[in-house]
Parts: structure tokens; C-alpha cells; sequence
């Protein structure tokens, strides 16, 4: 009698650091569960963030672009009106020296 108490004494001990196990590794999951998902939605926030960085980042990008092309555009705009100035200036000494000549 007194082996097959010790016997049962011994599972039961047995069934209670199994089931401590048991319990100690389902906390363990759900801590690690709970850091996992901390992990992914700090991800997600870098993720959107960096989505929202390129987002500036491109528009910032091309204001600058059409702000070139502008620039382009009004260098252009005076170079012409230069040249037509030049031209202008050209055919009023032209003109000028045809009038002196013809005095």
C-alpha cells in the first residue's frame, strides 16, 4: 500500500509541475503574443509614417520641379523680349542712319 501511495503521490506531483508548465508557457505565449503585436503595430506606424514622408517628399519634389519649369519659362520669357528689344534697337539705328543720310 504504502509504494502505490507513493506512486500516486509522485504522478500527482507529476500532473502538478505539468500543469504549472502548462500555465507558466500559456503566460509566456500571451506576453509574447501581446510584444508581437505592439512590434507589428509599431511597424504599421513606420510604415504609414514613411508613407507619409515619400508623400511630402513628392510633392516637395515636384514644386521644386515646377518651380524650375517656371523659372525656365520667365528666363525665356525676358530672353525673348531682349532679343526683341535688340531688334527693335536695330532697326531704329537703321533707321536713324537712313534718315542722317538722307539729310
Amino acid at each position: 500500500g504504502t509504494l502505490l501511495q507513493y506512486f500516486d503521490f509522485i504522478r500527482l506531483r507529476n500532473n502538478e509541475i505539468l500543469v504549472g508548465l502548462e500555465d507558466k508557457q500559456e503566460s509566456e505565449r500571451h506576453r509574447l503574443k501581446e510584444e508581437l503585436k505592439t512590434a507589428n503595430k509599431a511597424l504599421e506606424d513606420i510604415y504609414t509614417q514613411n508613407l507619409t514622408d515619400q508623400a511630402k517628399f513628392n510633392r516637395k519634389t515636384q514644386n521644386l520641379q515646377m518651380e524650375i519649369e517656371n523659372k525656365d519659362l520667365e528666363v525665356l520669357k525676358q530672353k525673348n523680349d531682349i532679343l526683341w528689344a535688340n531688334d527693335r534697337i536695330s532697326k531704329l539705328e537703321t533707321a536713324l542712319q537712313k534718315a542722317t543720310h538722307d539729310l
